[in-house]
């Protein structure tokens, strides 16, 4: 009961902020843009939780790139309708004072790391069709510090840090403790509370990538 009340505050939250950025909502199915742009409101809302925001911001922005393979048709959709969630919400939408950007980001393993130290990010979101990489990313986003988002709870199990995923006509957050902890994320424990929560703990640690709110 707990878990529901304080999903539903951070749901309320969302779409608050979706709202404000002139983002309109139907209860069809979570394939429709209505609903990716709740999605993006959510990774966004997560993510203002980090207790190092601030040190993933460039030029005032919240940056998120969208990791895509360019040989598949339903990872570039995937690009597409979140990028465009995104650019909605962000017309006239601040996350704790910062502006939001996208960057489209097709996957080329050997150049992907510098094209990230060059133009540094906030957050990877990593779309379908590229599990044959997941290993190759998670070591990218751990040896970079870029916190991974997905749709997928099979890519959070894998490795990847943040999901929201389709459950029923709702979304569901999931976490993978060790990989946020790798990337350097420091979730508040509002968060945790809510989420569904995988990956192991490393002995000797107590909940990482988690804090407590003041």
């Amino acid at each position: 009961m707990y878990h529901r009340r304080i999903y539903t505050y951070l749901r309320a939250i969302a779409m608050t902020l979706a709202v404000a950025g002139g983002v309109r909502f139907s209860s069809a199915h979570a394939d429709t843009q209505s609903e990716w742009n709740l999605k993006a409101a959510i990774y966004l809302k997560v993510l203002s939780y980090d207790r190092n925001f601030a040190e993933r911001t460039y030029s005032g922005h919240v940056v998120i790139g969208i990791l895509y393979r360019q040989n598949s048709t339903a990872s570039k959709a995937e690009a597409k309708r979140l990028r465009q969630a995104l650019k909605e919400i962000a017309r006239t939408t601040k996350i704790r004072g910062k502006g939001i950007r996208t960057r489209l980001l097709p996957w080329e393993p050997r150049t992907m790391a510098n094209t990230i130290r060059l133009h540094p990010i906030s957050a990877l979101y990593i779309t379908a069709d590229m599990e044959p990489s997941l290993a190759s990313i998670c070591r990218l986003a751990t040896n970079l510090q870029i916190p991974t988002l997905s749709s997928s709870h099979k890519h959070v199990r894998a490795g990847l840090g943040i999901a929201v995923t389709n459950a029923k006509k709702s979304q569901r957050i999931v976490i993978n403790q060790a990989a946020v902890l790798s990337t350097g994320v420091r979730l508040d424990a509002r968060v945790l509370a809510l989420a569904e929560v995988v990956g192991s703990l490393k002995v000797g640690t107590t909940k990482p990538g988690v804090s407590q709110s003041k």
